[in-house]
């Protein structure tokens, strides 16, 4: 049981009183519906712009051992004006409006477009949760995500499509932006990264294979996706706000009813070890820290993050962590037509290594105290750097393409790696911002985040230049991230959630110094 009254050496949080039970077993079932809404829009326009392989024109049948870059260079040297015959995996854009060849790059501009939607929804609904709360905030962009993802399946061509596309995008960003605080704020301390390295997009990923397959279509994949929206929104909408966010906004009854009932859903023990008394002084204790008890408590907006060095120095760290991170994951993602293999196939192998990866760290995480946020940054950046290496060193050597299987389990274990950057990157930034600027700082994060995912799909273009040129550029960067995140982010495995806001030393205005009258 655990008395306020005594706890002179150590902070005052919720963590304290938020046991591990059915609430959070509830949680993690929204959780994983909403990131299986989102992995299905972010991954949509892999199955949807999958440039589809051209096998002939008119009454011409080209070679198997020539590549789509080859046969389009041939149709432009000849000026052809015969009908191309295609072979597609997934009937996709490209091939019911005719984008083959250098139209292609119009699909995969548009990728970038429906991001940067994405990067906007970031942008505004962070702070707009932070105002309005992170239940109803989520609600209301998962109702958006159902509406205009249906919408874009009777898209009549490809303008209409991108135009609908980057309003789900908007919607998707809300999204993401709000999830990872709203789960933070309702999971105990020590049991997030093991519940993160569970839930993830990882599993998802076969599950989203498995959609595209037997939805074969662009059309009906989207209408699908929108369809799984519903019982999110379901679930959510009896779930509780956030105490976090309760308490931080002076909702005091509110905040102590959620988690009574958070008690109330765990095992008889846990339930019979709440002294109410304790959780309110508790709750009063954390209101008066965040100045949620303030007759008027004060709102903190997105230039509050500059005004102390220690916030920007980690917005800087992560936010540039989180561009690296998006820029190699949905890289390599968005070209996974260039790999051998069947796309399907593709995606569940990344599903399974993602899922494999993420319970080894998990594991890890809970066994070995030394194995903390850091440790499994750098290692991770070791593995991407090295897959990503190998990759350049036989495009450097191997002109023959005799290697592309090696190419492909390098890539899909590239790829999969970096879903471990990901956690850690939001776990640090669930740990080190203050719950008063936590959202704020979050919404900061997707920004960048979703400039990495804008920037993705461009990357590949470099090949036109050296076909290893794009896995070169992603090495560096990774390297650089490296670099910086163990130079300015510290350790924060097993420390609360921080509910006070640091002292503001930057941007500070100097007091007045009187003289002294002579």
């Amino acid at each position: 049981m655990v008395h306020i009254s005594a706890m002179s050496n150590q902070p005052v949080t919720l963590d304290q009183f938020i046991p591990l039970g059915g609430y959070v077993i509830y949680i993690c079932l929204i959780w994983e519906f909403i990131l299986l809404v989102q992995l299905g829009n972010m991954l949509y326009m892999i199955c949807a712009a999958a440039t589809p392989t051209i096998l002939g024109c008119g009454n011409v049948t080209f070679s198997g051992n020539l590549s789509n870059n080859d046969i389009c260079i041939f149709l432009r040297s000849m000026n052809a004006t015969c009908e191309p015959v295609v072979a597609e995996q997934f009937k996709s854009i490209n091939a019911e409006f005719g984008y083959l060849c250098d139209d292609a790059r119009y699909v995969k501009h548009s990728i970038s477009i429906e991001l940067a939607g994405a990067m906007i929804g970031a942008l505004t609904f962070g702070q707009i949760s932070d105002r309005f709360g992170r239940r109803m905030t989520l609600l209301f962009a998962l109702s958006g995500l159902s509406l205009f993802g249906a919408l874009s399946s009777f898209s009549g061509g490809l303008i209409e499509f991108v135009i609908i596309r980057f309003v789900t995008g908007i919607f998707n960003g809300a999204s993401m932006s709000v999830l990872n605080v709203f789960t933070f704020e309702n999971l105990p301390q020590r049991y997030r990264l093991w519940l993160n390295t569970l839930l993830t997009w990882s599993p998802n990923f076969v599950l989203f294979a498995l959609l595209a397959y037997y939805s074969e279509d662009w059309r009906t994949l989207a209408r699908a996706t929108s369809g799984i929206t519903l019982p999110a929104i379901v679930l959510l909408f009896f779930a509780y706000e956030t105490p976090s966010w309760l308490i931080q906004h002076g909702h005091l009854k509110a905040a102590e009813d959620a988690i009574v009932t958070m008690n109330k859903w765990a095992r008889k023990d846990v339930r019979d070890h709440l002294d109410i008394v304790e959780l309110r002084k508790a709750i009063g204790v954390i209101c008066f820290q965040s100045n949620g008890c303030a007759e008027k408590a004060k709102n903190y907006y997105f230039y509050h993050l500059f005004t102390s060095s220690k916030l920007l120095k980690y917005v800087v760290t992560l936010s540039f962590s989180l561009v690296v991170t998006s820029i190699v994951h949905y890289g390599l993602l968005f070209n996974m037509e260039k790999l051998s293999g069947s796309l399907y196939w593709n995606l569940v192998y990344t599903g399974i290594i993602r899922y494999t990866f993420n319970i080894v760290a998990g594991a890890l995480d809970r066994t070995f105290s030394c194995v903390g946020r850091r440790f499994i940054h750098l290692g991770s950046h070791v593995f991407v750097s090295g897959t990503i290496g190998a990759v350049v060193f036989i495009n450097l050597f191997d002109g023959s393409h005799s290697m592309d299987t090696v190419i492909r389990i390098l890539v899909l274990c590239g790829v999969s790696m970096t879903s471990q950057l990901y956690i850690v990157n939001v776990l640090c930034a669930a740990e080190l911002f203050p719950t008063a600027i936590r959202n704020v700082a979050d919404s900061q994060l997707a920004i960048w985040n979703r400039t990495g995912t804008v920037i993705a799909p461009q990357i590949f273009f470099l090949d036109s230049i050296w076909e290893g040129l794009p896995y070169a550029f992603m090495m560096f960067m990774c390297l650089i991230d490296s670099v910086l995140f163990h130079c300015f982010i510290p350790e924060t495995k097993d420390q609360p959630l921080v509910d006070s806001m640091p002292e503001a030393d930057l941007f500070r205005r100097k007091p007045k110094v009187e003289a002294d009258p002579a």
